[in-house]
């Protein structure tokens, strides 16, 4: 299997790894995983604005507002 994590449970099950090993490594993985979808999301869509996640809330309010105002305008 290739979901995150499965190999290195395997391994623990094998008894080739403690489980704190294998949760380390699991752990890893999943942060490489997350860190190359990063990347690829920051290379294909520079043109999108970056929104810290304190104020993903915020902006995403007023994009949403702004939109049906448009709408409304658009009638």
């Amino acid at each position: 299997m290739k979901a995150h994590g499965v190999p290195w449970l395997i391994r623990h099950l094998n008894g080739e790894l403690s489980l704190d090993e294998a949760a380390a490594g699991s752990i890893m993985d999943t942060r490489r995983y997350a860190k190359r979808q990063v990347t690829w999301f920051r290379n294909q869509m520079k043109d999108w604005p970056q929104v810290a996640p304190e104020e993903a809330q915020k902006a995403l309010e007023s994009q949403l507002l702004g939109l049906s105002s448009a709408n409304l305008q658009a009638k």
